[in-house]
This record gives structure tokens, C-alpha cells and sequence, in this order.
């Protein structure tokens, strides 16, 4: 009998040791899981960050609202690393820190309406105690700024004008008088490229270019040229848009006589 429990005992000791390794394996297998996914997240995270980082920065040399944000950026990650040292080291980021943080950034993109500053309100209020939860405010700040420059209606140009000419200077009482009007863009830190080519056909191959032209400060080509034979003639003009995407080629054929 006394046999009996004592088997009885030592089977239901194996079967809790069994459960409790059981929980064991179980809890390991969540926490490397765990661990596996913050791993992942913070490589995502980086890489993310390095994406938009390269953007932000691209879109600096075409505007001056694209260098205000690559200065912004640069201080977005200085109060970052602060933060992560801060938190680091066992403390937390204070509420005066976090709100003057908060106030900064929402006051430089305040005129923007892609910006929704119900959420700058939430973390505001929200208590920054991770190195993920910097991250994470990172990411949505830089996302923020390059939610403001792709609205931005000057990119790629940072100055703006218009210019008008009547089809002809002189006309008699009763005519129509026929004036032309466009508006005209430019970079002043990267201006368009104007080329004088052979054919608006062949693009620009090193070849096709006869002469390298120049705007001024509004993008306005003034082309002067005695080079002109009697009869008709046909002039190629190619210009280059650099913009933060990609770079296009525009071309314009102007045809005259000479008689």
C-alpha cells in the first residue's frame, strides 16, 4: 500500500515537472521569438530612418525649404541621441524636455496641413520610457518632414516669375493685338540646364550640343544669334529639370524665316 502512494506521488511529481517544463520551453520560445521580432523591427527601423535621412538630404539641393529640413534633421537626431542616453541610463525623458521636444518640431511644420497634430498632442502626454519608443517618434518626425517638402508647391524651384511679348511690337488701329504669356521657374542653387542643340531629337548626346545656355536668376533664356541662314530655319532647344525624383528633358523646336 505504501508502495502504491509513493508511486502515486512520484508519478504526479513527474507529471508537474513535466507541465512545469513544458511552461518553460513555451516562455523561452516567446521570449527569442520576442527578441527576434525586436531585432527585426530595430533593422527596419534604421534602415528606414537611413532612407528617409537620404531624401531629406537630396532634397537639399534644390530648395531652400529642403536645407531648412536637412538642418532640422540633423537637430532631430541630436535630441534623439540625448534622449536614448538619457533613457539609457535608467532615467526617464522629463515632461519639460518632452514638451519643449513636441512644441519645437510642431511649430516648424505649424503651416503644413499633412501634418496631424492631434498625434503630437498624444506623445506629448505619453511617458518616453524605451530606446524602441525614440525610434519610433524618429521615424514619425522625419516622416513628417518629408510629408511638409513633398508638399512644398516651389519644388524643384525656389523662385518664381512671369514673362509676356506681343507677337509683334507694332500693329495698325483696328488690329488684334496677340501677347503670350508664361510662367517661369527656377533654382537658383541648381538652375535649369538650357542647350542650344542640333537636333531635339537626339537628346542630349555629347554630339548634339552646340552651345550651353544661361538663365538669369528667374530662369528666363534671353538667345541673341546672327548664325542664321536665308530661307527657312529650325532651332533646337533642350533644357534639363534636376528634380529630387528624377531629372527630364524638355525640348522646344523654334522654326523662322529669313527672307
Amino acid at each position: 500500500m505504501k508502495y502504491l502512494i509513493l508511486r502515486k506521488q512520484i508519478s504526479t511529481d513527474l507529471m508537474c515537472n513535466s507541465f512545469l517544463l513544458s511552461i518553460l520551453v513555451f516562455l523561452f520560445a516567446c521570449n527569442q521569438k520576442k527578441e527576434d521580432t525586436s531585432y527585426v523591427g530595430n533593422v527596419t527601423l534604421r534602415a528606414e530612418c537611413k532612407q528617409m535621412d537620404d531624401i531629406i538630404r537630396h532634397n537639399s539641393n534644390f530648395s531652400s525649404i529642403g536645407i531648412f529640413f536637412w538642418k532640422q534633421d540633423s537637430i532631430l537626431e541630436k535630441n534623439m541621441t540625448a534622449f536614448k542616453k538619457t533613457v539609457g541610463g535608467g532615467h526617464s525623458i522629463s515632461r519639460e524636455d518632452q514638451q519643449k521636444f513636441f512644441d519645437y518640431f510642431e511649430d516648424i511644420m505649424k503651416n503644413s496641413n499633412v501634418v496631424n497634430f492631434t498625434t503630437f498632442d498624444t506623445l506629448r502626454n505619453i511617458s518616453i520610457t524605451s530606446i524602441s519608443d525614440i525610434d519610433f517618434i524618429e521615424t514619425y518626425i522625419k516622416n513628417c518632414m518629408i510629408g511638409v517638402l513633398s508638399q512644398s508647391k516651389f519644388l524643384p524651384f525656389d523662385m518664381i516669375s512671369c514673362i509676356g511679348y506681343p507677337e509683334s511690337s507694332t500693329i495698325k488701329a483696328g488690329e488684334e493685338l496677340k501677347v503670350s504669356l508664361a510662367l517661369a521657374a527656377n533654382n537658383t542653387k541648381n538652375p535649369i540646364e538650357w542647350y542650344l542643340v542640333k537636333s531635339t531629337d537626339d537628346s542630349l548626346k555629347s554630339g548634339n550640343i552646340l552651345y550651353t545656355l544661361h538663365s538669369d536668376q528667374f530662369g528666363v533664356v534671353n538667345f541673341k544669334t546672327n548664325d542664321y541662314k536665308k530661307g527657312k530655319n529650325k532651332f533646337g532647344f533642350i533644357c534639363r529639370v534636376k528634380t529630387s525624383q528624377e531629372d527630364y528633358l524638355l525640348s522646344r523646336q523654334i522654326t523662322f524665316t529669313v527672307k
